[in-house]
């Protein structure tokens, strides 16, 4: 990220064949099974077991080991089918998904298209997070 202090918006879009509410449930109930491993995905890629989502606005974005887990985010928004947000709780990053119909209604399969935006500054102030290949948060530890 740029030193200026102004947030950086990011944004990305994918199409899938299937509705807006089971494309919304495939992303937050199948979160471990799209979730790209690897290191540059997790903060302890090495102990990363799963990465799981709690439903609801307040619940959070975990990323699960074998004896604890990692807060990566808390759900702001949650409207099955239509939008999800989070704060991310390592960066100083906002996230917002949003679900909408892409079909024609002519005979096509549902069709549902999928908007992601992230912005923000990165990191957080005061997090001294590394980013090489053992990636870890010490805020605090």
């Amino acid at each position: 990220m740029t030193g200026s202090g102004q947030d950086t918006m990011v944004s990305s879009e994918v199409e899938v064949a299937v509705d807006p509410d089971t494309a919304f449930a495939a992303f937050t109930e199948e979160l471990d099974l799209w979730w790209v491993r690897g290191p540059i995905n997790h903060f302890a890629g090495g102990r990363a077991m799963a990465v799981r989502c709690e439903p609801g606005v307040g619940g959070r974005l975990l990323e699960v080991y074998e004896d604890d887990a990692l807060e990566l985010g808390r759900i702001t928004a949650w409207e099955p089918g239509k939008r999800l947000a989070w704060r991310s709780s390592v960066d100083d990053v906002n996230i917002d998904v949003s679900f909408a119909s892409a079909g024609s209604g002519c005979g096509e399969p549902d069709r549902v298209g999928v908007r992601t935006g992230r912005t923000g500054r990165g990191r957080r102030a005061g997090c001294r997070c590394t980013r090489g290949p053992r990636r870890s948060c010490r805020r605090g530890r």
